[in-house]
C-alpha cells in the first residue's frame, strides 16, 4: 500500500497543490494544457517511486504491468477522464458541481488503487501519509469549501485568491499546533475555535461552512499527522 500512497500524493500536488488557475483555464480550453497537467502526475510518479519502477505492480492471468508502464496507463486514464470531464461542461452544459467533482476525484483514486500493488506495509514510511493530509487540510479543502458553497448559492463563483490563500494558512498552522510536544498540542482546540469564529467567521465573512468544517478537517489531519510518528 505504500506505492499507493506515494502515487495518491502525485495525484494530490498534480491535481491541487501545482495545478495554479493559469493550468486550470489552460487544461479547459486547450488539449495541450490538459496534458501539461496530466504530465505533472506523471513526473511526480516517477519520482516518488523511483526504487519500485521495475517491480510487478500489477498482474492479471498472464498480464503482468511493472511499476512504470502502471503510472504511464494511470496518466492517459487521469487525461482522459478529465478530457471528459472538460468537454461534457461545454458541449453538453453538465453542471461543474460537488457531485461531478467528487466523481471526478472517485474515479482517480480508484485508478491509483487499481494499479498499485498492496503487498508493501501501509506504514512503512510515513511521509506520503502525512503530505496526502497536508494537501487535504489545505488546498483540498479550499476547492471542496468553494464547490459546497457554491451548490449552496453562498457563493460567487470565483475562488478568490487571498481567501483562499489566508484559509490555507490558518489550517496549515492548525495542523502544525496537533505537533506540539505533550498535552500542549490541545491549545489547537481553542485556537482554531477562535481563529474560526473572529476573523474568519466574523471579520471575513467566510461563513459556517469554510470556518467548521475547514478547520475541523485541518484539525483532524493534524491529530491523524500525530498519530502516524508516534508523538
Amino acid at each position: 500500500m505504500e506505492i499507493f500512497w506515494r502515487l495518491l500524493l502525485a495525484h494530490m500536488l498534480g491535481d491541487f497543490t501545482l495545478q495554479t488557475n493559469r493550468i486550470a483555464v489552460w487544461k479547459r480550453e486547450s488539449v495541450w494544457g490538459m496534458l501539461a497537467h496530466s504530465s505533472i502526475f506523471l513526473i511526480a510518479g516517477y519520482v516518488f517511486t523511483w526504487n519500485y519502477l521495475n517491480d510487478t505492480w500489477f498482474s492479471f492471468r498472464s498480464v503482468e504491468l511493472h511499476g512504470w508502464e502502471c503510472i504511464v496507463i494511470i496518466t492517459v486514464l487521469h487525461f482522459l477522464e478529465d478530457q471528459w470531464r472538460v468537454y461534457s461542461i461545454q458541449k453538453f452544459g453538465m453542471p461543474d458541481n460537488l457531485a461531478l467533482f467528487l466523481w471526478d476525484q472517485f474515479i482517480h483514486i480508484s485508478l491509483i488503487y487499481v494499479f498499485s500493488p498492496v503487498h508493501v506495509s501501509v506504514f512503512l514510511n510515513p511521509w506520503p501519509i502525512i503530505g496526502v493530509l497536508a494537501i487535504m487540510a489545505t488546498h483540498f479543502m479550499a476547492i471542496l469549501v468553494f464547490y459546497i458553497e457554491m451548490d449552496a448559492k453562498k457563493g460567487n463563483g470565483a475562488l478568490h485568491k487571498v481567501r483562499k490563500h489566508w484559509t490555507m494558512a490558518v489550517r496549515l498552522v492548525l495542523m502544525a499546533m496537533c505537533l506540539l510536544p505533550g498535552i500542549s498540542w490541545f491549545l489547537v482546540l481553542p485556537v482554531a475555535g477562535f481563529t474560526g469564529y473572529f476573523f474568519q467567521y466574523k471579520k471575513q465573512n467566510y461563513g459556517l461552512i469554510d470556518t467548521v468544517l475547514g478547520n475541523g478537517i485541518a484539525v483532524v489531519c493534524g491529530i491523524t499527522t500525530r498519530l502516524l510518528l508516534k508523538w
